[in-house]
């Protein structure tokens, strides 16, 4: 089975040769820290799903569908508070998290700008245009014809986190 096989038999609960095998991504200092243990330094986030034997980078299959499901435009991300090694932040999605400063990390959440409807009709409704133009891809019709090639091999996903 090549990786779309494999993923469609799996998301359809059909029998498959074995599991999916993806990653979310490497933070960067992983990558440091593998480079330090030996990893050749020819070997990068944009290869490291070959290199590792994965059969999808879920960043790529949302990107290969090129349509921003998120919130058009994004909150301007702002900095609320600096803690020395960390930051108060509300992120492009509104939500407002401790994040580091000096690592990667999942950042813990504090609260959120969604909070009734009222927020929602003010701050939420009017950035989910389905018709705003930063949805979509300037080569959407060349996008659209491979989203319908049933041959295809590439795995095209829309990224809904």
């Amino acid at each position: 089975m090549n990786a779309r096989e494999r993923f469609l038999a799996t998301m359809h609960y059909q029998p498959r040769d074995r599991a999916c095998l993806a990653d979310f991504g490497f933070w960067s200092e992983t990558f440091e820290a593998w480079y330090r243990q030996g990893l050749p330094r020819t070997i990068t986030a944009a290869n490291s799903t070959e290199r590792f034997g994965m059969d999808f980078d879920l960043d790529a299959m949302a990107a290969a569908a090129g349509i921003n499901p998120g919130l058009c435009p994004p909150f301007e991300e702002i900095i609320l508070e600096d803690q020395g090694d960390a930051e108060v932040v509300q992120q492009e999605d509104g939500v407002r998290v401790l994040r580091k400063k000096v690592m990667s990390s999942i950042p813990m959440h504090l609260a959120h700008l969604l909070t009734d409807r009222q927020s929602w009709r003010e701050h939420y409704r009017p950035r989910l245009d389905p018709d705003h133009p930063a949805r979509y891809p300037e080569d959407m019709h060349v996008r659209a014809a491979l989203w319908r090639d049933p041959n295809r091999q590439k795995i095209i996903a829309l990224n809904a986190g």
